[in-house]
């Protein structure tokens, strides 16, 4: 064989070589991005049933309390305008001041409830400064000591993270609440190497963390774990039976 033959048999074979491992990458890749692809439209699918959740809640919360208002409030205006009819000025004075009560209340739950799902204080100001008001807020609505401890990130987070953040702490405060019957919970931020920590930690009743269907379940924390997989961050619970829960959300400062 002469030198020329054993060149073009020599550039063949690493062609051959070549394409071989070219198209063992573009397979890998193509399986790569399939996988991505279905992971994403997962995680799409999983945020979108837990804003669902979220406006039934909101759907109860106004049919409970600002419904229920409205509806008492209509009705002690036909009270009040039937005593007008009858002259009888006192008695519907009396009912005017108690319907002026009932808009006063159904005014600072409405107020309440649009703090909650868009808190003034997160825009303009950042997460610690929207955690302070939502934390003095909750303290009153529900009757326990809820501290916020911690330095405002600077410069701020991006606003994916900022609001993935205030409703994971939202989420916990609500279910501390609500479900472990905790009466102090304690809300701290904190940033290392990059990284903000968000940590929720209640005294309530805790729960079993290996027994299937227990707290995660039916506590909203599958709920805080999506919000902060969809920032590209982690969360972290801690809890047992008599000895409250420790909620740790970790997240970059942008979203990834």
């Amino acid at each position: 064989m002469s030198v020329n033959a054993d060149r073009l048999e020599l550039e063949d074979g690493m062609r051959y070589i070549f394409s071989f491992y070219d198209l063992t990458d573009l397979r890998q890749a193509e399986t790569e991005l399939r996988a991505s692809t279905e992971e994403m439209r997962q995680l799409y699918a999983r945020l979108t049933n837990v804003e669902d959740e979220e406006r039934r809640a909101l759907h109860a919360e106004l049919h409970d309390q600002v419904g229920a208002n409205l509806f008492a409030l209509r009705l002690q205006l036909d009270v009040i305008a039937g005593l007008l009819a009858r002259d009888e000025g006192p008695a519907a004075m009396t009912q005017l001041n108690s319907a002026r009560e009932v808009a006063t209340e159904t005014i600072a739950r409405a107020r309440d409830l649009m703090a909650e799902l868009c808190p003034p204080a997160l825009d303009d100001y950042g997460l610690l400064a929207g955690l302070r008001i939502f934390a003095e807020s909750q303290s009153t609505r529900l009757h326990l000591s809820v501290l916020v401890t911690g330095e405002e990130p600077r410069p701020r987070l991006g606003r994916l993270v900022e609001g993935a953040l205030f409703r994971i702490a939202h989420e916990a405060v609500i279910n501390a609440a609500r479900h472990a019957r905790a009466s102090r919970i304690a809300i701290a931020i904190g940033e290392s190497d990059g990284r903000i920590t968000l940590t929720v930690e209640d005294n309530g009743i805790g729960f079993n963390l290996e027994t299937p269907g227990n707290g995660p379940s039916h506590w909203g924390l599958k709920n805080m774990r999506e919000r902060a997989r969809a920032i590209g961050g982690t969360l972290q619970v801690r809890s047992a039976p008599g000895c409250g829960t420790r909620i740790t959300a970790q997240a970059p400062r942008e979203a990834t």
